[in-house]
């Protein structure tokens, strides 16, 4: 009975100082939370938008890499018409483990992993589209089909030229998947020979 006593008594006890740490990092988000690979955990929410913000300045200055065949070049993603989305990741971030008073307590005593937060990302999509458009059309050439042509009683074939087909299937969701993460975008072209239809 003593040993039970001592152990409840030391149950008690640690129960009590984790209520007491809860309470002094009520404006805290909980330790161990994470958005995209940015630990926020034991930050306020300021800091914790401080710290996202450069991080999000950091990635943005990456950009992404836009694969056409063997060539690349690099597009910023604005021009994709990515937006980030701070003070609302931020929130989610805030809010996790505090619906009740009990769930705080229990993250705080028992939490031994991170817990990760995605980060929210919008995409516009006219300019997403308009982008990738753009890209394929530093390859695309139209197919020419052939055609007749009569001069003075004169008929002359004017032969079709092949043209070049360019498309990706990466997507508006691949790309917000990816900045969500704040992982690398990655666009990559493939293209075709197109021949006319009339030979």
């Amino acid at each position: 009975m003593p040993i039970i006593g001592v152990v409840c008594g030391l149950v008690v006890l640690g129960m009590a100082g984790a209520v007491a740490y809860a309470q002094t990092t009520h404006n805290q988000i909980v330790v161990g939370i994470q958005i995209a690979d940015v630990p926020v955990g034991g930050l306020s929410v300021d800091q914790a938008k401080e710290k996202l913000f450069g991080s999000i300045q950091r990635y943005q200055a990456q950009g992404a890499t836009v694969t056409l065949d063997s060539i690349s070049q690099t597009a910023t993603l604005q021009q994709l018409g990515v937006r980030f989305d701070v003070a609302g990741t931020v929130d989610d971030a805030y809010k996790v483990g505090r619906s009740t008073k009990m769930d705080r307590l229990v993250l705080h005593v028992f939490q031994t992993s991170s817990t990760s937060v995605p980060l929210r990302v919008t995409i516009d999509q006219t300019m997403f589209q308009n982008s990738i458009r753009e890209f394929s059309e530093m390859r695309n050439v139209s197919v020419i089909e052939p055609s007749l042509t009569i001069t003075d009683g004169n008929v002359s074939v004017v032969p079709g030229q092949d043209g070049i087909a360019v498309s990706t299937d990466v997507t508006a969701n691949d790309i917000r998947s990816a900045a969500s993460a704040l992982q690398a975008v990655q666009i990559a072209f493939q293209s075709a020979i197109e021949h006319p239809k009339l030979k």
